[in-house]
């Protein structure tokens, strides 16, 4: 879902896709990595159980229609904003850069709100864990893709290092 973040444009992720994915020898070596792992997991499952497929949650599941998203973002126990704050830059910067970068700004987005809705939808929406949410650790590499960004942006534009710098230090001023 995240993949068409590191391209420019719908044109250009498509031609990417078309080139290298859409040939008959990279979709069968392909098909078989992705079928091995599989086959090995049913395999097991059948070898352990008798069955091919196994629900290892037994009552657990998703509420699709009725996510804890305020819970998820505002939550005091591990919502996000008060436990992984520095999710927000890259929301932000995503939001403001939306006219120079609209496709990346758009995946981003999407991804964002996905991961968000998904975890929101599970049916104990908090995991039972105390201080942040931990199944947003898997996620984590690819939420603050556009905090790279942000940074390169900073980068190239010296006076913007000089707030930075003294937002950072500043307090452990004593």
């Amino acid at each position: 879902v995240i993949l068409p973040y590191f391209f420019e444009s719908w044109k250009s992720f498509y031609a990417f896709v078309k080139t290298y994915l859409f040939r008959l020898n990279v979709l069968s070596i392909g098909f078989l990595i992705f079928a091995i792992p599989i086959a090995y997991q049913f395999g097991v499952w059948k070898w352990q159980s008798g069955s091919f497929f196994l629900w290892s949650y037994g009552g657990e599941g998703f509420n699709w229609l009725n996510p804890q998203l305020l819970e998820v973002f505002f939550g005091y126990r591990n919502g996000i904003i008060f436990h992984s704050p520095i999710l927000f830059l890259p929301l932000i910067y995503s939001i403001l850069t939306f006219r120079k970068q609209r496709f990346k700004s758009i995946v981003y987005l999407l991804y964002f709100f996905l991961v968000c809705y998904v975890s929101a939808s599970w049916w104990c929406y908090d995991f039972e864990t105390k201080y942040g949410l931990r199944n947003f650790n898997e996620f984590y590499v690819f939420l603050l893709l556009p905090l790279f960004d942000l940074v390169k942006l900073i980068t190239a534009k010296k006076w913007l290092l000089i707030p930075i710098i003294l937002v950072t230090i500043l307090p452990f001023i004593r």
